[in-house]
Formats: C-alpha cells, structure tokens, sequence
C-alpha cells in the first residue's frame, strides 16, 4: 500500500524509534521487512528514553533529504519530533506512525502538528457507530472511567478480557489454567466481536490484517480501502 500510495517517498525512509522495552527489536524486524517490499531505509535510528532535543536527528533527516518519516514510541515523543521538525522547517512527504497515536491524548498534545499525519492501525475505528462491541467496550469505559478516551492499549486490555471470559465460560466445571491455556491454543481468528482485526493467538502470530487512518481537518479518516489490508506475513527472523 505505501509503495504505490507514496511512491518514490519509499526511496527515502528515515525510521527512528525510541530506545527501550520491545521499540528496538520492532524497529529491526520492520526496517527488514519493509526494505524486502521496496522501501529503501536510509536513516535508522534510536532516540534515547531521557532525550529532550531532538533537533540533531531532524538534521540528519534533513541532510539525507528524507521523504517518509516513521517513529516506533509513545505519542509524546511523537510531538517532540514534530515540533523539532516544523522548528527546522522540516516537512517530509508522509509522516507516519502505528496505533500509538490514534489517541485523543496524541491530537489534543501535538494540536496542529497533527494534520496530515498517518497511522497503520489493526482496530476498528472508535467512532464505529455500527460495531456493537466498540460500542460496548466504550459504553464501559464510561462507566467505570468517566470521561476516558478509547485508546488502542485498552481495546486490546479489553479483548484479552473478553477471550478469557469466553473462555472460562466454556470451560465450565473444568477451569484451571493448563484448560485455559490449551483451549487459547486453539484460537486462530480472534476479533474480539469486531474490535481488531484476526489475531492468531494459538499460533502466536502477528495478524495480517492493517488499515491507514490519515488525521486531517480534526479527526481520524480511514484512507485505505475496503475493511482491512491483508496479505501475507514477511518472516523477518528477527525478535523470533
């Protein structure tokens, strides 16, 4: 989708990611898979927990001339990066990022910064007036969180919830963990009602489903087509 959607911008990827948890390995599995579909990384790097200036990374993007500019970390840094890069007068010709910064959170901090940018995302949108598990899950949220945003960790939060409660109800009379763990075994195509896209949770794969959601004019749109994005899985033999 991105080769023929942002063209040559694919020829020139800067690919930054903060430098802990589990950032660093995805930084590496990605790089390797994007580069095996066409896009071509020329700036890889890692930007420390503690770092507050961000100005020398722009400049190497600058210097390299970089047209797609992609960040693996929390949403916060994420204005940090953009507020560097309008400082320097730094405009790439797609920005993009995963799930992290479809976040209400993300658009009230960044404000304008925001606009244009993309995010890949296996979830279904939270304004879904038609999924009624988006609904519920949000329904809830209200309730026991009054006036919490809906945010891609605790869609999954409640997804992981719901697969275990099916479970258990299942599993009646005979419930205890090595049960729960061979019946989640068996789970190869898991929505959660419609929240995500299917996760092969038995077999402890990525799922192979993505959408591209773009923030423009003050929301989230959905720019790809169809539900989802699907194809093969890449093997990139790293963080296996």
């Amino acid at each position: 989708y991105a080769v023929k959607s942002f063209g040559s911008a694919t020829d020139d990827v800067a690919l930054l990611y903060i430098n802990a948890g589990a950032a660093p390995v995805n930084a590496m599995s990605f790089k390797k898979g994007w580069e095996s579909n066409g896009w071509k990384v020329d700036y890889f790097q890692p930007i420390d927990v503690a770092e507050f200036n961000f100005a020398p990374y722009v400049q190497q993007m600058k210097d390299r001339g970089s047209k797609l500019v992609v960040y693996i970390g929390p949403y916060q840094n994420t204005v940090k990066l953009q507020q560097a890069m309008r400082q320097q007068g730094f405009v790439p010709e797609v920005y993009l990022q995963d799930s992290t910064i479809y976040d209400q959170k993300y658009v009230e901090q960044a404000g304008d910064l925001a606009e244009g940018s993309y995010a890949y995302s296996n979830i279904a949108e939270f304004t879904d007036t038609k999924n009624t598990e988006m609904q519920l899950y949000r329904a809830w949220l209200e309730r026991v969180s009054p006036g919490a945003d809906p945010n891609f960790f605790g869609l999954y939060a409640w997804s992981a919830a719901k697969l275990f409660l099916e479970t258990a109800v299942e599993l009646g009379g005979d419930l205890d963990r090595a049960a729960v763990v061979s019946e989640i075994r068996k789970v190869r195509s898991w929505t959660a009602g419609g929240l995500h896209s299917p996760q092969d949770v038995g077999g402890k794969t990525t799922g192979k489903c993505q959408k591209v959601l773009r923030f423009t004019s003050g929301s989230w749109k959905q720019v790809s087509p169809g539900d989802y994005l699907c194809d093969a899985l890449v093997n990139t033999g790293v963080g296996g």
